[in-house]
């Protein structure tokens, strides 16, 4: 038999526990972020509003490159069961046959240094033969030549073949 007591005290623990906190501490953590230091925390959801504004015209491109290729390229291949018809997601990212984006890449091991790395993404289940992925990533190459220098006045970017992808290189300043 356990105390009556040190049981109450226990569940009286665990209901505290599991209890949310609402209470505007700036140290806390977010909840669904458990167990993660304020500074991490702090260093994932502080962005610069240059850094986002950048990336922002930058996605503007990729979804304007992503809707030319679904025109070009879209009726050749099935779509991927998985994956939403062309325009009926609010992001050109999760419909469609094409995924357009780049991620940041701080360059170690790239001639190029630091720079995006360009992903063209086919959302199908069918074989794409090597020679058009090589087309399509030369048609992206020559849209980004095309796009980059309205989207980013001013800055010289350019946009070169690196191994399978392209590297967005060049003035990156946030300026």
């Amino acid at each position: 038999m356990s105390n009556p007591t040190a049981q109450k005290n226990r569940l009286a623990h665990i209901e505290k526990r599991n209890k949310p906190d609402f209470s505007p501490s700036p140290i806390r953590s977010c909840s669904h972020l458990p167990n993660l230091p304020l500074k991490l925390f702090l260093f994932f959801i502080m962005r610069h509003p240059k850094a986002m504004e950048w990336e922002n015209r930058l996605k503007t491109v990729f979804d304007e490159i992503d809707a030319e290729l679904e025109q070009l390229y879209g009726d050749q291949f099935s779509l991927h069961p998985a994956r939403r018809a062309e325009g009926t997601t609010s992001s050109p990212e999760m419909d469609g046959l094409f995924n357009v984006g780049a991620s940041y890449s701080a360059g170690f091991g790239s001639k190029f240094g630091p720079g995006y790395v360009v992903d063209i993404r086919l959302s199908t289940l069918d074989r794409v033969p090597s020679e058009l992925k090589t087309e399509i990533r030369d048609k992206v190459q020559a849209m980004l030549f095309e796009k980059l220098p309205i989207a980013f006045p001013g800055k010289n970017l350019q946009v070169d073949r690196e191994r399978k992808h392209l590297r967005i290189h060049g003035n990156l300043t946030l300026d």
